[in-house]
């Protein structure tokens, strides 16, 4: 076991300014103490303080707010999960439940996270809060909320308190958030998202606009000038803002915030795009410690300093969603990361065509089929109040015995290699429509040899022109990552119902319309209906993203490299570092996601060892190597509180480098 060189180049770890105290490997152990605070109208409410244990630097511990979601407290699970991460990391977080008044205001609950970063500050016991090292992250509302502090930061409040200006935060995380409100909420001004009416009572002006068909009008109403500032006062911030979004989101329409968040032209921007933390998805045990890990390290570089190469790293980074439905849903399922230094990525797209009946095929059509019928029928009682009244969205069973679902479904031939999609794919079709009034849903699917389909993405589009005839309607489906193995199909469903159906949830996403209509699909040469897939043969991986192991048991750490079956007998390598993963090198003009440092050349030593068993060779059968990290404890804890990265490179025939896994971290703990 060669020890003197680890020993050698320990010095190549990361290190803390000098204002606050390292952290240890592990974390701070943290109290959290309980306060009730009085906002500037004097309405109450409790707040949870979460301090480490531990004396904080001459200026005190930099401080997080954590908001909530509608209709959530200070006690929901997202909330102390990333309030304890972020306290063992070395921050003082604050988390108060949102009052009930009458008559709640956007402009009131600003001016709350306004006045909560001076109530916490004095209401903190035993410690102090840096008040010029400060961010806020939340949940659903709670994130939307994130987004207003980056917004307001340093400037006039709409409302006035206890403060007149938005304190300054150096950074924002939120997270499953709604950014564009008002696009999201009444897309093109045709339609609604379902979330926006369903607690709605009878008498709401809103469900009389629907009720009316009047989509510009509920959207005028939506776009108030709290939504406009929003916006506004976001393109001229400079605060860092790393979004988290899940791909699954059954509630909010993704597509238009992640634009929003993207297009800021100041201040650092990220994207993270997985699964979880609310809205009817998936919660998986790796991505949920991913999306801790990635808010500790963009909170670290811009309120501790710390140059961990976050703000280097790609601008987008995604979760694969699994092959199948089931390991979807198993939340101990390890899922496959990419990176892109644009969204959507620059990935060309393969066009699928409608033909004839239930065929998608590479081709355009070439002879005309108008089989293709979607009936739209509504009973003339039924509205949009009877909707409401019946649970609207979240009670799918109740919508679909009012209005008969109605579908066409077109199936690709087996797929002869694993792809990858990645991006926004997106439909066109051509109809003949019997009023112009008339909404449409297209879900793109893969269909195993077994017959089994797994959701892939959907969106909605819809027309209120009141003309029959021929309309060409495009539909933006929902962001995704994905991989869909060799031998499945691609399916696509053209339906009346934004009944989204997907691995963890069932919902109504957008309110049908009801009007009854008859749509008849196109298809026919010149005429065709296809969908634009972005997509590309399978690349590589390397699982898992993200580990915790334990110095004091031992390291026995397993990795796998995963470079898919037409990658099968060539060779492969292992490398690792200590230096994170930006900005990384080029290896024969392939990016590399890994600092090339002291222990990227001690590894090269100890390749196929006991210590990094089968770390070089050639890919079996199925394109894949499992390898590992192997220490005892004796050396593991003297690397205690390093953060390992790995990467697997693949070469081509000729030796040059084809393809990598990667980056995937191992952080050593007690």
């Amino acid at each position: 076991m060669k020890t003197a060189p680890l020993l050698a180049v320990l010095s190549f770890a990361p290190l803390l300014l000098a204002q606050d105290p390292p952290t240890p490997p592990g974390g701070f152990t943290f109290a959290v103490q309980t306060v009730p605070i009085t906002f500037s109208d004097g309405v109450m409410t409790g707040m949870d303080i979460y301090t480490p244990n531990a004396v904080a630097g001459p200026t005190g511990w930099p401080g997080v707010l954590v908001m909530h979601g509608g209709d959530g407290t200070k006690n929901d699970a997202n909330v102390v999960g990333a309030a304890s991460r972020l306290a063992e990391a070395g921050y003082v977080c604050y988390a108060f439940s949102d009052p009930e008044r009458p008559g709640q205001t956007q402009e009131r609950e600003l001016l709350d996270t306004a006045e909560s970063h001076g109530l916490a500050q004095a209401a903190v016991v035993g410690t102090t809060i840096d008040p010029a090292r400060l961010a806020v992250t939340g949940f659903s509302g709670g994130g939307r909320k994130s987004y207003q502090a980056a917004a307001w930061s340093g400037r006039p409040l709409p409302l006035a308190g206890f403060v007149t200006d938005y304190p300054l935060v150096l950074a924002v995380v939120p997270q499953i958030a709604p950014l564009d409100n008002t696009e999201g909420s009444v897309p093109d001004s045709t339609m609604v998202a379902d979330h926006n009416v369903i607690d709605k009572p009878a008498g709401h002006p809103w469900l009389t606009l629907v009720d009316n068909n009047d989509f510009v009008g509920l959207r005028a109403a939506i776009d108030t000038p709290f939504n406009q500032s929003l916006l506004a006062n976001l393109a001229t911030t400079t605060v860092p803002v790393l979004s988290m979004f899940a791909m699954q989101d059954f509630k909010i329409v993704n597509n238009p915030s992640v634009d929003a968040a993207l297009t800021r032209p100041l201040g650092p921007n990220r994207l993270f795009l997985s699964t979880g933390s609310g809205h009817s998805t998936v919660n998986n045990t790796m991505e949920t410690a991913v999306m801790h890990d990635l808010r500790r390290r963009w909170f670290d570089r811009f309120l501790k300093g710390i140059a961990n190469g976050v703000d280097l790293e790609p601008l987008a980074e995604v979760a694969m969603q699994p092959t199948s439905t089931a390991l979807h849903l198993d939340p101990a399922t390890i899922w496959e990361h990419r990176t892109s230094t644009q969204w959507p990525p620059a990935i060309a797209n393969a066009r699928w065509h409608c033909v004839g009946t239930q065929a998608l095929q590479p081709l355009p059509p070439n002879a005309q089929n108008f089989t293709n019928v979607i009936q739209h029928v509504v009973p003339a009682a039924y509205d949009v109040f009877d909707y409401v009244a019946q649970g609207a969205g979240l009670a799918p069973n109740a919508v679909t015995a009012n209005i008969a679902p109605s579908q066409e479904v077109f199936t690709s031939q087996p797929l002869t290699e694993a792809i990858e999609i990645l991006g926004r794919p997106q439909v066109r079709l051509t109809v003949d429509d019997t009023t112009g009034n008339f909404q449409l849903t297209a879900v793109l699917a893969h269909q195993d040899p077994a017959g089994g389909s797994h959701w892939i993405t959907a969106g909605t589009e819809g027309t209120r022109t009141g003309i029959a005839g021929t309309h060409i309607v495009t539909i933006d489906l929902g962001d995704v990552a994905q991989v869909v193995p060799a031998g499945n199909r691609l399916v696509l469903r053209i339906q009346n119902l934004a009944d989204i159906n997907g691995p963890n949830s069932r919902r109504i996403r957008m309110v049908p319309y009801f009007d009854s209509t008859q749509t008849t699909l196109l298809v026919g040469p010149g005429i065709d209906n296809w969908v634009d897939v972005p997509s590309r043969p399978y690349q590589a991986a390397l699982l898992p993203r993200l580990a915790t192991v334990s110095a004091t048991a031992g390291i026995a750490h397993p990795l796998q490299l995963r470079g898919g079956a037409t990658r099968a007998g060539q060779d492969y390598l292992l490398a690792l570092g200590v230096t994170g993963e930006a900005p990384g090198f080029l290896l024969d003009g392939v990016q590399v996601p890994m600092n090339f440092d002291a222990f990227t050349g001690l590894g090269l030593t100890l390749v196929n060892t006991p210590i990094l068993p089968n770390s070089a060779g050639v890919l079996d059968a199925a394109g894949n190597a499992n390898s590992g990290f192997h220490l005892p404890p004796a050396i593991a804890v003297i690397l205690q509180g390093l953060r390992f990265t790995f990467t697997g490179i693949v070469f081509d025939a000729g030796g040059l480098c084809e393809v990598v896994g990667g980056a995937a971290t191992m952080v050593i703990d007690p």
